[in-house]
């Protein structure tokens, strides 16, 4: 074969945690490696920028099989040379779109291996896609590979050593125990080029590149001039900013459409208007260090907290959460690091774990955005009696809601808080707004 040359190794400065990952690609024949040579060069600057080594590889490494599963022998070599502890494959037919995106932000260390899914259109459904994906160097895997390897039926399959993993994982629950499955656009987005029948849209929308994503793969693609013209399609498109993968983008890569711009309604997300109301309230309320937010939902609430005060260190508690409060959750701590404190339970039973769960004994801001009943709303406003003071400002969304009104006005009466504001407002998307600020009395 012309042009193959050997293992390149591309190694470069890097400190801390960069030092255990290697990135490993293999592009094998001249004219594949023109087709694919922005992808690589993608690659390779990345690495550069944050300190990985790229492993490249251009030889045969078994010419008795189909040249993808040299993907298979490769990853062996790398994982048996003991210098890294984690490897992150990617297919040479692919591209670094977010060069701000850091590979420690998707391991696991709980994991052996870490993926993402495609959407595959003959079966009409989410598979594994190995495309891009991680190794940890362990028995275990040097085991998995060496299974891989010798399931010998898929030799000529259309998906070569990809479907011999996805048959190993999707029959074998011990194997899928080591597995950890991303959502597709978090590793292994799909450019929209592609023909799609209107009927399976709701299926595949979240699968297509959006602005952000970290990388984009050609998939399916074996014309290499279609290749070559996507390489030089989207290598327009590449950017080096965290900020445009921002909350509403992060949920969006997992399927969960909770914000502003892509739901119609959304109770617990703040509107534009409401967000002027706090900045209103804040301005009044002096130096605030210690919030408590009851009900984290999707995050928006404590992403605004923590941006506008600046806060060091924000509270969130909550017990009944959406299955997006967890990808939330996520983003607020890659981005965030350790300004977040979640705590998962009841407030009553948080608060007599105090110390255990390093709350502070006062706060300044006690803000509770979850959805109550009557008993609740009275059960919470007593409970944070106890972490707050005169000074505490209270806040207390959904006040239109007659329990939540009558909750409040009974406590008033009862003299154990007081109205300071009441707020109202109107989204033409995400429809009415009502909140209010409450003062503990003496």
């Amino acid at each position: 074969m012309k042009g193959i040359i050997r293992l390149i190794l591309f190694v470069v400065p890097f400190f801390g945690y960069a030092a255990d990952i290697a990135v490993v690609s293999m592009a094998i024949g001249e004219e594949y490696q023109e087709a694919v040579a922005q992808g690589i060069e993608s690659k390779r600057t990345y690495c550069e920028k944050h300190g990985y080594d790229f492993v490249y590889e251009t030889e045969w490494l078994d010419p008795s099989r189909p040249f993808a599963w040299s993907k298979i022998k490769l990853l062996q070599k790398v994982l048996d040379s003991g210098k890294y502890k984690w490897v992150f494959w990617s297919d040479a037919d692919s591209l670094i779109m977010n060069h701000a995106v850091k590979l420690e932000e998707f391991i696991k260390e709980e994991y052996d291996v870490i993926l993402s899914t495609n959407y595959d259109g003959t079966e009409k459904r989410l598979i594994i896609n190995t495309g891009q994906f991680f190794l940890k160097s362990s028995d275990w895997n040097r085991a998995f590979l060496k299974k891989v390897y010798t399931r010998t039926e898929f030799l000529n399959h259309y998906w070569w050593e990809q479907k011999a993993i996805i048959d190993e994982y999707e029959k074998d629950i011990t194997v899928q125990q080591h597995f950890y499955i991303y959502p597709p656009r978090m590793l292994n987005s799909k450019e929209k080029d592609d023909f799609v029948d209107q009927s399976e849209l709701h299926r595949v929308n979240r699968i297509f590149y959006e602005k952000g994503d970290f990388i984009i793969h050609f998939y399916g693609r074996r014309n290499l001039k279609e290749i070559t013209h996507l390489m030089d399609k989207y290598s327009k498109l590449v950017v080096d900013n965290r900020k445009v993968c921002d909350l509403d983008h992060f949920l969006g890569m997992h399927g969960y459409f909770v914000s502003a711009r892509n739901a119609r309604r959304s109770y617990h997300l703040p509107t534009v208007q409401q967000k002027k109301q706090f900045h209103t309230s804040l301005s009044r309320l002096g130096k605030i260090e210690n919030v408590l937010l009851i009900g984290l939902y999707g995050g928006h609430s404590a992403e605004f907290f923590i941006n506008t005060l600046n806060l060091k260190k924000l509270v969130a508690v909550d017990c009944q959460e959406p299955v997006y409060t967890n990808i939330g959750l996520d983003y607020l701590k890659r981005n965030y690091c350790d300004r977040v404190n979640y705590i998962h339970g009841e407030i009553d039973a948080v608060l007599g774990k105090k110390t255990q769960h390093q709350i502070p004994s006062k706060f300044d801001l006690i803000y509770i955005s979850k959805r109550l009943g009557y008993d609740e709303i009275i059960n919470h406003i007593l409970s944070c009696s106890q972490i707050a003071t005169h000074k505490t400002s209270l806040w207390i969304d959904d006040y239109y809601r007659p329990e939540v009104r009558r909750a409040i006005q009974e406590l008033v009466q009862e003299r154990r808080i007081r109205i300071v504001e009441r707020y109202n407002s109107e989204d033409q998307i995400l429809g009415r707004r009502s909140w209010v600020e409450l003062k503990y009395c003496d």
